[in-house]
């Protein structure tokens, strides 16, 4: 019955140790906490550069190497039907620095000391891992993260700072009307598709739906506050023509430009709710995203 609901369970504890060699490639998924010094790892022959109180996760079957004493690290094991659900199947490793309080209950975590024959203990100490691992995941912790593109063998390696680079600059080229998911990855460096996925993994939504919903959100600020013509504010978002956006106007908020602006002049309307919450898959939006 306990050897069921073991196995039952989102993540399984297997062991954790300080490692003896320097080469090692587990069956299961790890967890390696930077001890004392920097130490570089090489996962799958990438580098990784860590620091003390960083931990790595690190995907199953990867080939891991340590550069320096082998004791620098200390390894977790765990199997985990959870994060099959949770990670990327393409990823190689994670790198998270624990905060204050994730390294308090790191610690705890490694106080239990199991004995292979009780599965009340490893049930225990699983549900702990498991806690631990959802709290790291959930906040921000994750500083480096590197997947494996279907389309381009290459490691590559997408974290938050690139994503504000690729927010920057969309709204620097909302003018653009040319402005399209494979420009922007080919200026900012990634893989159109890769780029896509990652975007959509922050931002919860894709880039051109950002752009779309930061241009229609740009021209019904230039509505309620300026006296700008529509064939000039088509030029400042990048739609090409008045009747495009007078049909995303209407789909938005139920009214032409024309009678929007006047409307919310006369009558002092706020700036329309819907807009956040409308589909953003429909035709007429479509339309402003070539």
């Amino acid at each position: 019955m306990n050897e069921q609901l073991l196995n039952s369970l989102p993540v399984i504890y297997r062991s954790d140790y300080l490692p003896l060699s320097i080469n090692w490639r587990s069956q299961f998924y790890q967890l390696l906490e930077i001890r004392d010094e920097k130490t570089t790892i090489m996962i799958n022959q990438l580098p990784v550069h860590a620091e003390p109180h960083e931990i790595i996760f690190i995907t199953s079957h990867a080939d891991v190497q340590i550069k320096g004493e082998p004791k620098s690290v200390r390894v977790v094991q765990f199997e985990s039907s959870l994060l099959v659900n949770m990670i990327d199947e393409k990823t190689i490793y994670m790198k998270m620095i624990l905060k204050n309080i994730h390294m308090l209950d790191w610690q705890d975590f490694l106080k239990f000391k199991l004995e292979k024959s009780n599965i009340l203990e490893q049930i225990r100490v699983s549900v702990r891992l498991f806690s631990f691992l959802l709290d790291i995941l959930d906040q921000g912790n994750i500083v480096e993260e590197h997947i494996l593109c279907e389309e381009n063998p290459l490691l590559i390696h997408f974290d938050d700072s690139r994503m504000l680079e690729v927010v920057l600059y969309m709204k620097q080229q909302i003018a653009n009307p040319d402005l399209s998911l494979d420009h922007i990855a080919r200026v900012i460096g990634y893989h159109p598709n890769y780029l896509c996925q990652q975007f959509k993994k922050i931002m919860k939504i894709t880039p051109m739906k950002y752009v779309a919903r930061a241009r229609i959100e740009k021209a019904l600020d230039l509505l309620r506050t300026t006296d700008v013509p529509i064939h000039r504010i088509c030029s400042e978002i990048g739609i090409k023509n008045s009747s495009s956006l007078s049909s995303m106007v209407i789909n938005l908020v139920g009214v032409t430009p024309a009678e929007y602006r006047k409307m919310y002049r006369l009558c002092g309307m706020q700036p329309a709710a819907c807009f956040y919450t409308t589909d953003l898959d429909t035709p007429q939006m479509n339309n402003i995203r070539h």
